[in-house]
């Protein structure tokens, strides 16, 4: 949480340094604080720890370090910011506050904590002389005219769990919007986005706070793997006026979704069929001298490639001198598809020397 110090330490020396007053004379010494401190830490039931610290932030002056101490005792952001809240009253030192915000674990907690501090002061502050203005203009809203993708309607690829609920999202965009600068409002709209799963239509929202159409492309593209229905990016394009910066987005998108090379369909499995197998048979019948057979089979089968057990025996029946057969159950073994059942070539064999032959060829492929 060290960077939510940073985020707000030049806003809240602004806030609370010239309006903070102490409202106790002297923090209470080491001592009495660990006494406080272990009644606390304590406390089984998270309500009584919670209702105990709170007393004793209400009848004890309390340092932020005390306050923070305290706060890390508690299990949940909730009772950390109740406790905060109790506590910031009588804190002496109102203008190190800021180091509380290290307990929290949700950058939504500490806004809240922020805003509730903030209002403390402002009440604090003398009401300045009413002003005669002239009624503002209406700003126009920004979401005229576009119709946002439910995500609840949504069962594409997901690029994340979950999208972060809308009242979270609402108030985080607030402080988007706050933003002084163009490069500020980017700045805050990543962090926000590095920070949870968002749904297209909260995307939409928060690129519509850019006022550059280049900033709110840079967003969406450097956004896309924390988009929960990523398959929803092509109607963005809502947020932009320019042709061009619609066909990037929907270009980049595109590119996002193509094949990778390890997802590739792959090649349809070798085989030979019955038709090919037919006219190999018819090939090599042809044939009436048996060494003209051997070389034309050995052709054919180095051409083609993938061959079947029973293919291969079939082939190896068009022959009648044994000896070629063994050669060629020999020769045939690399380019069959189920060598697992190449056994079963020994049934087309009638010496038996050469059947076993041919186990010993097999038992040496193992």
């Amino acid at each position: 949480m060290k960077k939510y110090s940073i985020l707000f330490l030049v806003l809240l020396f602004s806030s609370l340094g010239a309006w903070a007053q102490t409202k106790c004379g002297s923090p209470v010494n080491n001592l009495l604080f660990q006494q406080l401190y272990r009644t606390v830490q304590s406390q089984s039931q998270a309500q009584a720890k919670l209702t105990e610290a709170k007393n004793v932030a209400a009848n004890n002056c309390l340092t932020t370090a005390q306050v923070k101490q305290i706060a890390g005792t508690f299990e949940n952001d909730y009772d950390r910011l109740e406790f905060c809240k109790a506590a910031y009253v009588n804190t002496f030192d109102k203008d190190n506050f800021y180091d509380v915000y290290d307990v929290f674990a949700y950058y939504s907690t500490v806004f809240r904590l922020h805003d509730f501090v903030n209002g403390i002061v402002r009440k604090s502050r003398p009401m300045p002389p009413p002003l005669e203005t002239k009624p503002a203009p209406t700003p126009e809203d920004p979401f005229k005219n576009i119709t946002f993708p439910d995500y609840r309607m949504y069962n594409g690829t997901k690029g994340c769990s979950m999208p972060i609920a809308e009242n979270d999202f609402d108030y985080l965009l607030k402080n988007v919007k706050a933003a002084a600068s163009e490069n500020d409002k980017f700045n805050s709209a990543m962090n926000l986005v590095n920070a949870n799963c968002l749904s297209a239509a909260q995307l939409m929202k928060l690129a519509l706070v850019m006022e550059l159409e280049t900033s709110r492309l840079n967003l969406l593209k450097a956004a896309y793997a924390h988009c929960y229905d990523q398959g929803n990016y092509n109607k963005m394009i809502q947020v932009f006026k320019h042709q061009l910066n619609q066909d990037e987005l929907i270009a980049f998108y595109n590119a996002q979704n193509q094949p990778k090379p390890d997802e590739q369909p792959l090649p349809p499995p070798c085989s030979v069929s019955d038709a090919d197998m037919a006219a190999i048979k018819n090939t090599i019948s042809k044939q009436y001298v048996e060494s003209s057979k051997v070389t034309t089979i050995k052709q054919i089968i180095r051409s083609k490639k993938c061959f079947t057990v029973n293919q291969i025996k079939d082939i190896i029946k068009l022959m009648s001198i044994e000896s070629y057969k063994m050669d060629m159950a020999k020769f045939a073994y690399e380019f069959c598809i189920d060598k697992e059942n190449y056994y079963q070539v020994a049934d087309v064999l009638n010496i038996a020397s050469y059947k076993r032959e041919l186990s010993e060829f097999l038992e040496g492929k193992q």
